[in-house]
């Protein structure tokens, strides 16, 4: 209490002018705090959730309750995880430019993931070590290398299987409780 009395704030600050002080001429005796006009103001929210997204949410909590781990992916991904790791040949009508979204720039990944590259490889061109006859053509990893945005939810249940080297889980993809 001394230090604040020897800094000379001895008055008590006021941080709200009210309809009484102006009425009475109370607020000319006080000294109020500082406003600081460059602050943003609070953000409301208004509205509610869509009430299929309050269910998407509860369902979503109950399995998470469960233990089952909810997987995210990339909106951006390469043709391998989109559709190569999937099985779907390169030749598959769906993956022309009317059915397919493809990124400017970059245009293409680095690299794809070993050993998974070379393993959808060789089990498209003639099978692999899988006893499939494979699609029986070259595969091309560089058009598997280039990117688009994501077509399907698959493409986050390829990625996160290959990156799961504990093995079989409770996972759960938001996207796969959409209705049919």
């Amino acid at each position: 209490m001394r230090s604040i009395k020897e800094r000379g704030v001895v008055a008590e600050e006021a941080s709200l002018l009210t309809p009484e002080m102006l009425k009475q001429g109370t607020w000319k005796g006080k000294k109020f705090r500082a406003y600081n006009i460059a602050l943003n103001p609070p953000r409301q929210s208004i509205g509610r959730k869509h009430p299929y997204k309050e269910f998407l949410d509860f369902v979503k909590y109950k399995f998470v309750g469960m233990g089952f781990e909810e997987m995210r992916g990339p909106l951006v991904e390469n043709e391998f995880w989109d559709m190569d790791a999937l099985y779907m040949p390169q030749f598959h009508p769906a993956r022309n430019i009317h059915d397919v979204y493809f990124i400017k720039e970059p245009t293409a990944c680095r690299e794809i993931e070993s050993p998974f590259g070379k393993n959808v490889a060789a089990a498209h061109k003639d099978g692999g070590k899988t006893g499939s006859t494979g699609w029986r053509y070259p595969f091309d990893i560089e058009r598997a290398k280039r990117l688009i945005l994501r077509s399907q939810g698959t493409a986050v249940s390829a990625r996160t299987l290959a990156s799961r080297a504990e093995g079989p889980g409770k996972i759960l993809f938001h996207c796969a409780l959409l209705p049919v």
